[in-house]
């Protein structure tokens, strides 16, 4: 249960962090009768009141993008606890040497945020990659590999992949499909 409750609190907070993937209210009625509502804007502007929102890519059917390595990935790491500052230290010095000529984006690492709902986590980091291959190829690099442990026993973290885009409500989280509460 407390580790629902802790994929809630980190898709909630990949959600906020992945702003430039908001689309205008009015669009949102019109999703089931579109394949794709509109292309991804790659501007990293951050958005006030005034502000139009960025468009988004809608995948409404099964012959989406999506699991096809055309849409950009996400890796979404949520600190949950540190046990140990100095293995984090010696993580976050070695890391970005193994991101050298891999185009990758910083959406948001550590950077202040708002807590609000869930357990109260340490920290957060979203980095964009080109693609679901991209970023597997990266984790599973020798070079990456090598210092991850540094990480994993500096704090303890959520970390998932997830592929850019968003999905209408009825192709959501397929594999809760028959999650319903007990009479």
């Amino acid at each position: 249960m407390i580790i629902k409750k802790y994929l809630q609190t980190l898709v909630l907070i990949g959600c906020v962090l992945l702003s430039k993937y908001s689309y205008p209210m009015e669009e949102i009625e019109d999703i089931s009768q579109s394949n794709i509502v509109a292309q991804a804007s790659t501007s990293r502007e951050v958005l006030d009141e005034k502000s139009t929102p960025k468009e988004v890519t809608l995948i409404t059917d099964s012959t989406s993008e999506i699991g096809k390595g055309n849409m950009p990935a996400y890796f979404v790491y949520v600190c949950l606890e540190v046990m140990d500052r100095s293995e984090l230290e010696i993580y976050w010095e070695k890391i970005i040497p193994t991101l050298v000529g891999i185009d990758v984006k910083p959406i948001a690492a550590y950077t202040n945020f708002e807590h609000l709902e869930g357990p109260k986590p340490e920290g957060a980091a979203v980095i964009e990659f080109p693609s679901m291959k991209a970023a597997k190829s990266w984790y599973d690099s020798p070079a990456y590999r090598e210092i991850r442990q540094h990480r994993q026993n500096g704090a303890k973290y959520i970390g998932i992949l997830m592929e850019g885009g968003a999905l209408p409500a009825h192709l959501r989280m397929p594999q809760t499909i028959n999650n319903q509460p007990t009479k």
